[in-house]
C-alpha cells in the first residue's frame, strides 16, 4: 500500500476530540478515502510583461491549468478493482476518456492562493455521483435519480406499501438502511394518513433501533498490510466467492454511490453513517491470491452475513466500511 498521510479533522463533539482521515497524498495531490473526494494543487505565474492588474487573474488561470493536469494523472492512478485502474478504462475507451476528461474540466476551486506573483489553487471532485457512474463497469439510469434524496424514499416507500394489505405480516423490508433514512421515515410516518403506511414505517423505525439488528458492515483490516485501496474493493469467503459487492449493485447502488468508504479507526468507523448504529465487525484474514484489493473473511462469518437477509439488503445499498492501518 502506498503511504498514507493521517489528516486530523476536529468534530464537534461533546468536547472535542480528532478523528483521522485515510489520505493517499503524492505532493501534487492525492485521495482523502474517507471523505471520497480526490483533489489536486497547481501553481502558476503570470508572463513577465503581463500588466499588473491582470497578473493575478493570468496567475490563477495557468496554476489552475497546472491542478488540471495533475488531477488527470491522479485520476488516472485510482485503482477501481485489485484488476483496474482509471488508466486502463481510459485507453479502452473513447467514451470514457471522453467522460473523465469532462470530469476534470467540472473540478470545485476548493482553495486559492496569491503570494509573490505565484498563485496556489486546489481543485476537487467527488468520487461519488459521476465518478463512481463512470468507473463502475455497468450502468443504469435510475428513473428516480433526479429526485431529491427524500423523493427516493417517498417512492420506495409508498412502493413497498402498496404491496401490503392489512392482513398481511409487516416482515423487515429494510427501508430504513441510514441515520439519513431514519430521518425521513420518521418525518413520514409523522404525516402518514394510510394506516398500512404508517405500521409499515412504524415497524420499521423500532426494527432500526434494535441494537440486536445489525445496521451495517464494518471490516477491519487494519493487519492486513498489502491491502490495496480501491473504489470498489471486495469481501470474499474463504472460497473465493464474492459476497460483495454483488453483480447486480452496479445496476443500481454503485452507479451513484461509492462501495465503501475508510478509516483507520475502528471506534471512529463505528459512528460513521454508513453503517451506524450497531454494525457487524469483522477482521479481514488477507487478500484473495494476487488480487490485493479483494479481502477476505472467515467461513463462520461469511455465513452469518448471508443468512441475514436485512444485513445483505443493507450491505447492498453500500452500507460498508473498511478499517486500514496508516
Amino acid at each position: 500500500m502506498k503511504k498514507l498521510l493521517i489528516a486530523f479533522i476536529a468534530i464537534a463533539l461533546t468536547s472535542p476530540s480528532f478523528a483521522a482521515d485515510v489520505v493517499q497524498d503524492n505532493g501534487n495531490g492525492g485521495i482523502n478515502w474517507t471523505k471520497g473526494v480526490i483533489y489536486a494543487r497547481g501553481f502558476g505565474a503570470a508572463p513577465e510583461d503581463a500588466p499588473k492588474r491582470k497578473k493575478r487573474m493570468l496567475a490563477r488561470r495557468a496554476a489552475q491549468v497546472d491542478a488540471y493536469r495533475n488531477l488527470s494523472e491522479i485520476i488516472d492512478g485510482v485503482r477501481v478493482t485489485s484488476e483496474t485502474v482509471v488508466k486502463d478504462m481510459t485507453l479502452a475507451s473513447d467514451a470514457v476518456r471522453t467522460k473523465v476528461e469532462g470530469l476534470v474540466r467540472g473540478a470545485t476551486m476548493t482553495s486559492d492562493h496569491y503570494q509573490n506573483d505565484i498563485a496556489e489553487v486546489t481543485m476537487e471532485i467527488s468520487i461519488d455521483g459521476s465518478f463512481s457512474s463512470i468507473t463502475n463497469s455497468s450502468k443504469k439510469v435510475i428513473e428516480t435519480a433526479n429526485a431529491t434524496l427524500f423523493e427516493q424514499f417517498q417512492i420506495k416507500v409508498e412502493q413497498i406499501a402498496a404491496t401490503l394489505g392489512p392482513q398481511k405480516a409487516y416482515a423487515s423490508t429494510s427501508l430504513i438502511n441510514s441515520a439519513q433514512e431514519l430521518a425521513f421515515a420518521k418525518r413520514l410516518y409523522s404525516a402518514a394518513q394510510n394506516e398500512d403506511l404508517a405500521k409499515l414505517l412504524k415497524s420499521e423505525i423500532d426494527a432500526y433501533g434494535d441494537t440486536s439488528i445489525f445496521t451495517g458492515l464494518l471490516i477491519d483490516a487494519s493487519g492486513v498490510s498489502n491491502f490495496e485501496l480501491a473504489t470498489i474493493p471486495r469481501i470474499r469467503n474463504e472460497e473465493g466467492e464474492v459476497l460483495y459487492p454483488k453483480a447486480e449493485l452496479f445496476e443500481e447502488t454503485l452507479s451513484t454511490k461509492r462501495p465503501v468508504s475508510y478509516d483507520f479507526d475502528v471506534n471512529d468507523a463505528i459512528n460513521n453513517d454508513r453503517v451506524a448504529i450497531n454494525p457487524i465487525i469483522i477482521r479481514a484474514k488477507g487478500t484473495f491470491k494476487a488480487r490485493h484489493s479483494d479481502l477476505v473473511i472467515d467461513e463462520a462469518s461469511a455465513q452469518l452475513i448471508a443468512s441475514d437477509q436485512r444485513l445483505m439488503d443493507i450491505i447492498n445499498t453500500a452500507g460498508v466500511m473498511i478499517v486500514v492501518s496508516p
